[in-house]
């Protein structure tokens, strides 16, 4: 198969490189990342191998004198292929599509509008558009302009196939962010405006799409402007038989606080409705730091570890225990020489539960 040739020839010749380094580390390094651009990977090659569109010779040859980099790659699609795969490597692509026997459009891709809602052309620090993790529920946000208040913050819910809507109103200003928590089993749906948090629970009832309210954290802040506001969810990962405390673990930063709520704690404690941090003894913890905006937040997936990055190119590692109200900070780490940070994510090899 072609595969085998092109990833065999991508391991030779990063062994001759190494020998040609003769033990300098930066040619074993260079030699490393090169082979690994010249590996294409080819799973559709089946009676086409030798076609006019793709030559293995060619492919071959443009590896061995490495200049697949800065060459042309042709991909031709066909009727008969069961699946095609391709690794671009290279800045030139030529995609070719099969005929087909439609008169517009294509033939392999439809495509439907869910969202139609215009938004105003400016920076948007936080989420317009939230899809829950099952891919059929979506929320984004509505904002308008009225005498009144000025902006009017509603976020319209639709579930994809089945086209029912659901449209959440009552928040105080602008939406400046939403996201779904990570819960296969339930929907729940986050948003923030300037003063409160909002948490609701999206559910077909009788063939209608309800959103009902479970909390709001109204937290008013004095002659504050909103510029990085932003909320995350833990992103649990559902093990059977272990705790699922984490999985409503929710972060709301702004300015120099941040603010960390398990909302299941919470409701259980207080019950749903309208609650202000003040009164809240469990199921709660807060950081502030005068001294630097928060521009991201990330929680680890296991709910223990809180990672907060700032303006002044610093992230800050907190530890997450409901029971301490100053939160301890473990490690700071400076990413990129002061640099402000834009994000940043905590690593995990699970995507999704794996039985052992």
């Amino acid at each position: 198969m072609l595969i085998s040739v092109l990833t065999i020839t991508a391991i030779v010749k990063s062994c001759i490189h190494r020998f040609r380094g003769r033990g300098n580390p930066s040619s074993h390094i260079f030699s490393r990342s090169q082979a690994r651009s010249n590996t294409m990977s080819v799973k559709y090659i089946e009676q086409n191998a030798g076609s006019d569109n793709l030559h293995s010779e060619d492919i071959i040859e443009d590896v061995i004198n490495g200049t697949a980099i800065n060459s042309s790659n042709v991909i031709d699609f066909t009727a008969d292929n069961e699946q095609c795969c391709f690794e671009i490597t290279t800045k030139n692509v030529n995609v070719i599509g099969s005929a087909g026997t439609h008169d517009h459009g294509s033939s392999k891709v439809k495509l439907k509008n869910i969202v139609d809602y215009k938004w105003e052309v400016k920076n948007y620090p936080g989420h317009l558009i939230a899809v829950h993790m099952d891919g059929k529920h979506i929320a984004y946000v509505i904002n308008v302009n009225n005498k009144v208040s000025r902006v009017e913050g509603m976020v319209r819910v639709v579930k994809a196939q089945s086209g029912l809507r659901a449209l959440i109103k009552g928040m105080s200003g602008e939406v400046l962010d939403l996201q779904f928590a990570h819960i296969e089993t339930e929907h729940i749906l986050a948003s923030i405006d300037m003063n409160a948090l909002y948490i609701h629970k999206i559910q077909l009832v009788d063939g209608n799409l309800l959103c009902n309210l479970v909390v709001k954290i109204e937290d008013p802040l004095l002659n504050y402007s909103p510029k990085y506001d932003k909320i995350t969810w833990c992103p649990f990962i559902d093990a059977p038989g272990e705790d699922d405390e984490e999985c409503q673990l929710i972060v709301w930063a702004r300015g120099s606080m941040l603010q960390c709520f398990n909302i299941n704690a919470i409701v259980a404690e207080y019950g749903v409705g309208v609650i202000h941090p003040n009164v809240i003894s469990a199921g709660y913890i807060k950081v502030f730091d005068e001294l630097c905006t928060v521009s991201w937040v990330a929680l680890s997936p296991d709910g223990s570890t809180l990672g907060v990055g700032s303006i002044d190119g610093i992230i800050r590692f907190y530890q997450v225990y409901m029971h301490d109200k100053e939160p301890r900070c473990l490690h700071q780490w400076i990413p990129h020489n002061g640099k402000s940070i834009s994000s940043f994510f905590f690593l995990d090899n699970l995507t999704k539960n794996v039985s052992e």
